[in-house]
């Protein structure tokens, strides 16, 4: 099966924004980092700009999109409902970081869209569960896919305070950073043995865990998932203490790979195939 790249990154994207939606409500940023605050709030909605862009050009006739609507019980329908309301908020909190508007409900309203974004990362990833393909049959598909999104968010999240700038006398930036980082250890543990068992168990529903190992699956396996995706990032992490911003953008940018690989590999190990060595 043909990669369908927009809908990976329509799908990488919107777990992205779970990053700066958990950086304003899980932390004191609301109160107490004004720039930090603007920066993520921007981010967050400029990452689901571009999940609906990539939504729509992977659509033959994206003025159709409309019809979705008609029928609003449908799988379809209920998470771009979702993912709409997700962008409207994200647009609110950023104009309200922006233009300093009621900052007591700041903090409320990212709780808001947090919430959103994590359901609306769940829909996107159900819409896969089909039994004609009973390699993505499971619910391990979801659980991939949001601890995924979960641990690219929150080193989204790592990285913004590594490098947004203090403004004026705020103080505990390291501490917050400290705090992402310790966070993002646990997660990311869970996201590295979720996806390995759902590899592992996709494989062996489409002709064998070899196509993992040594077959027309290994490059993106290996190198993808487990050096750039797992192992490397993993060291970064751990280490993250002694240069947080270099380890923040390394990690960042290494899982961002790993996820991007792991959404692409969905589409090829959805088809059984006959095994066939890369070497």
């Amino acid at each position: 099966m043909e990669i369908q790249w927009m809908l990976v990154l329509y799908s990488l994207f919107m777990g992205l924004s779970i990053g700066p939606f958990a950086l304003l409500a899980l932390t004191d940023a609301c109160e107490k980092r004004p720039a930090l605050c603007k920066w993520a709030s921007l981010v967050g909605l400029s990452c689901i700009i571009l999940a609906g862009i990539a939504a729509f050009a992977h659509l033959l006739k994206p003025l159709a999109a409309i019809n979705i609507f008609n029928n609003l019980a449908s799988p379809m329908a209920r998470e771009t409902v979702f993912v709409l309301l997700t962008g409207v908020v994200a647009a609110a909190l950023a104009v309200m970081n922006l233009f300093n508007w009621l900052p007591g409900l700041r903090r409320m309203l990212a709780w808001f869209g947090l919430v959103l974004a994590v359901i609306s990362v769940i829909l996107i990833a159900t819409i896969y569960l089909l039994p004609a393909r009973p390699a993505w049959n499971s619910w391990l598909l979801p659980i991939t896919l949001l601890t995924s999104s979960l641990i690219n968010g929150l080193l989204l999240a790592w990285l913004l305070v590594a490098i947004v700038p203090k403004q004026g006398d705020e103080t505990g930036l390291m501490e917050l950073a400290a705090k992402l980082r310790s966070w993002a250890l646990p997660v990311f543990a869970v996201y590295a043995i979720v996806t390995v068992v759902f590899f592992l168990m996709a494989a062996s529903q489409t002709g064998g865990i070899t196509r993992l190992l040594v077959g027309d699956l290994a490059l993106l396996f290996w190198l993808g998932l487990i050096l750039v995706g797992l192992a490397a990032p993993a060291a970064l992490i751990w280490l993250g203490k002694k240069d947080p911003k270099a380890s923040a953008l390394a990690a960042f940018l290494l899982v961002a790979i790993g996820v991007l690989v792991v959404r692409a590999m969905l589409f090829p190990i959805g088809v059984r195939i006959p095994i066939t060595s890369l070497w």
